[in-house]
């Protein structure tokens, strides 16, 4: 960091200030961040991250995983605690994500265990498009009720970002299917 090093004094208060410094999804740092961190933290040698290799997501924001891969590297003698126990998902969705995960390039090796058992096995598709997406989560609802062992209140569609909205609120409506949006906290009911 440049202040840093024009500034030997700014770089000595903070270290002096924070002696103890604890990074909380240390996967998704970028370049500026692990630079500031890694300078406060070379005084005292005093530092705790906590993050998972696999789930670098923010590359975009330009995250780089080889800060978390290389992180025994940048502070020799740190211990690596591997957390591979899941208390929440089924084993079954487990065995998915350690199926997924394990064409990582850059990761450290590790499979993860779960202490759920379920004998429902995940189901997953891979549409083209978002609209693709939205006809077959609709057509999956109309099958349900038509049935006869659900009613449209039983399904709850959550998607990543609002954007994916669109396409499924088309489809719904196409289709006539009564649903509520809770977008940004309000009720909007659509019939």
């Amino acid at each position: 960091m440049k202040i840093f090093d024009k500034y030997p004094s700014v770089l000595k208060t903070y270290q002096a200030q924070w002696k103890y410094i604890l990074v909380d999804e240390y996967q998704d740092t970028n370049e500026p961040q692990f630079l500031f961190v890694s300078r406060i933290a070379e005084k005292h040698q005093q530092i705790c991250v906590v993050g998972d290799d696999d789930q670098t997501i923010y590359s975009f924001n330009g995250a780089k995983n080889e800060f978390i891969l290389n992180f025994d590297k940048e502070f020799p003698g740190t211990k690596i605690v591997t957390l591979d126990i899941n208390y929440r998902s089924t084993c079954s969705i487990v065995g998915l994500g350690n199926q997924v995960i394990k064409y990582n390039k850059k990761r450290k090796t590790k499979t993860l265990q779960a202490m759920k058992q379920r004998r429902l096995a995940p189901q997953f598709s891979r549409p083209s498009t978002t609209d693709e997406e939205a006809e077959l989560i609709v057509q999956e609802i109309k099958e349900k009720v038509s049935s006869g062992s659900y009613h449209y209140r039983d399904f709850a569609i959550l998607h990543r970002t609002s954007s994916n909205s669109r396409a499924i609120f088309e489809q719904l409506t196409l289709e006539k299917i009564p649903f509520v949006d809770y977008a940004a906290g309000y009720q909007i009911f659509y019939e």
